[in-house]
């Protein structure tokens, strides 16, 4: 499970392809990412 800001952004969202309706995506920062990610 991940939480961020909403992605609200309607050119990003259409970048994303097939969206459903009850889908929801989310914008996490690098930082995050960097941090928790495996390393190898």
């Amino acid at each position: 499970m991940v939480e961020g800001d909403r992605l609200t952004d309607a050119e990003h969202l259409a970048q994303l392809g097939d969206v459903g309706e009850h889908e929801t995506f989310v914008v996490d920062p690098r930082e995050l990412l960097t941090r928790f990610a495996p390393k190898g």
